[in-house]
């Protein structure tokens, strides 16, 4: 029997300068971190988001999971490449801002 993990799985709203806070802006960073306790995972994500021009980050959910612990095929790849890169970061934007920040 293989052990899984040890993931950390952090979900922000965030924004960048030119986005407004309303619920409708911004977007949703998926942060999959592996080998590391919840807070160096939180200081490793937000490093990383705002290293990419991301300046408000507001931290939504936090856990420690596995790799059956997501509904979506998607989440479950992100969490597959985060085994074997440590560190995977998702952005997902509304329609309107895809592709800008």
């Amino acid at each position: 029997m293989i052990d899984k993990p040890f993931m950390q799985y952090l979900r922000f709203r965030v924004h960048t300068e030119t986005m407004s806070e309303a619920s409708d802006e911004g977007g949703t960073a998926h942060c999959f971190i592996k080998g590391q306790t919840p807070s160096n995972a939180k200081y490793i994500a937000l490093g990383f988001l705002r290293d990419d021009g991301w300046v408000r980050c507001e931290l939504l959910e936090q856990a420690e999971v596995g790799p059956n612990d997501f509904p979506g095929d998607d989440a479950k790849r992100y969490y597959t490449q985060a085994v074997q890169d440590e560190e995977v970061f998702v952005i997902e934007l509304p329609e309107e801002h895809n592709g800008e920040k």
